[in-house]
């Protein structure tokens, strides 16, 4: 079997390193998922895509956590629990609690609560919801467009949760359990 490694920087296509330079400046480092997933310019490129739909999209930051989480725990993913776990702690100031009800799919928030637990179910669900879900989220004060935003924000966990899942690389986050 073929070593899966995580590349520098430097040994990454030219396309890539130009489109990670404003991560590499505001970071200061790029995360290993990031960089491998670097080695197809054309992944990274639609990632970034894809994940810029969310900073447009009508949801919070917390509400965007909530269902990143849920998607990484439905997804098995320790890579991306960690990430996020960090994010939520240092960047959103949420509380262990918070961050464990995201996981769970529970929350004394109704509408983050919910939400998580139909992030969990699309996953777990390979994207099938059935109509009383779709109920629940219009009936959650979204609409259309904001379906396709939620889906959006899914689609880009997938992505670096299988991204991790068959490459098994290194954690460069404090690790969860």
């Amino acid at each position: 079997m073929e070593m899966i490694s995580v590349p520098t920087f430097e040994a990454l296509p030219q396309e890539s390193q130009k489109l990670l330079e404003p991560m590499k400046k505001k970071m200061g480092k790029i995360p290993n998922i990031i960089l491998l997933m670097a080695t197809s310019p054309a992944l990274l490129d639609a990632y970034f895509k894809i994940d810029a739909l969310g900073k447009q999209s009508s949801f919070s930051a917390k509400e965007q956590e909530y269902i990143k989480l849920a998607v990484a725990e439905a997804n098995g993913c320790t890579y991306c629990l960690a990430a996020h776990t960090y994010i939520a702690k240092n960047m959103l100031k949420m509380s262990d609690d918070e961050i464990l009800e995201a996981r769970k799919c529970c929350s004394s928030d109704k509408k983050l609560g919910a939400l998580a637990c139909l992030a969990a179910t699309v996953a777990k669900n390979k994207g099938h919801l059935d109509k009383n879900d779709i109920d629940v989220f219009f009936s959650l004060g979204y609409n259309q467009k904001d379906l396709m935003d939620f889906i959006g924000i899914i689609i880009t966990m997938t992505i670096t949760n299988y991204v991790h899942n068959m490459t098994d690389i290194d954690i460069d986050f404090p690790k969860v359990s």
